[in-house]
């Protein structure tokens, strides 16, 4: 059982048209679009991500589809942090269609990242904190 009320944040998420296959669902692969959307208002929201000094990446995604998602789907996408390791951090999504049914469920292993030195580094205390 997934507890919605565990989620640092959540926004609204719209499906395009361009996102339906021929059977009229959301094709599978646009829900790491969709994570990725998310990441990047959490990022901004929540942890005030500084994109010009802290690089990041994605080392593991996981989806887990409950139900399909429909182009009329009045939908919102939630996004917390699960996990806090010392480089490396999860972030969880819920896809969720009127306020509780559960579309979809994922994760992201997300690596803290310098990118001129191509190397995983630590996690800063400061992001950290705003993590916990």
């Amino acid at each position: 059982m997934i507890d919605l009320t565990l989620f640092q944040h959540k926004a609204p998420l719209v499906q395009r048209w361009s996102d339906t296959d021929a059977i009229g669902h959301v094709n599978n692969a646009n829900y790491l679009t969709y994570f990725e959307e998310a990441r990047v208002a959490f990022f901004a929201d929540v942890l005030q991500w500084d994109w010009s000094t802290m690089g990041v990446l994605v080392a593991k995604s996981i989806i887990e589809y409950r139900a399909p998602l429909y182009y009329t789907d009045t939908t919102e996408i939630f996004t917390r942090v699960s996990r806090i390791g010392s480089k490396s951090f999860d972030i969880e999504y819920a896809i969720v269609v009127d306020e509780n049914n559960i579309k979809a469920f994922g994760t992201t292993v997300m690596v803290m990242f310098d990118y001129k030195k191509n190397i995983s580094v630590d996690i800063p205390a400061e992001l950290r904190a705003k993590m916990q």
